[in-house]
């Protein structure tokens, strides 16, 4: 896989095998062709705009980051993971299951 960088350096262009990381964690390089990469980003960026963005606070202070929180959630009351308002896309769920496969 290439990635396009016009008039630039080419990322990510030496050959990689797939890697098992751990229990249900992979690196699969090229698993992904541009157009399915760009499709996903696309589906993220429709998430990112329909939910709630959370801006954490860590100790003292805020962090100067923004979260979206998809499928569970991180709250401290309760202090628990629960639901998030987004549900992660059965999509991708496919797609994770497929890439572990």
């Amino acid at each position: 896989m290439r990635a396009i960088v016009p008039g630039g350096p080419v990322l990510f262009d030496v050959p990689r095998p797939a890697a098992h990381i751990r229990a249900g964690v992979a690196h699969v390089p090229g698993f992904l062709d541009v157009s399915a990469q760009a499709e996903l980003v696309s589906q993220a960026r429709d998430l990112a705009r329909r939910g709630r963005m959370d801006r954490p606070v860590v100790g003292s202070g805020q962090m100067s980051v923004f979260i979206l929180s998809v499928g569970r959630e991180w709250r401290t009351r309760p202090y628990r993971y629960v639901p998030s308002e987004l549900a992660l896309p059965e999509q991708w769920i496919a797609l994770g299951r497929s890439a572990l496969a």
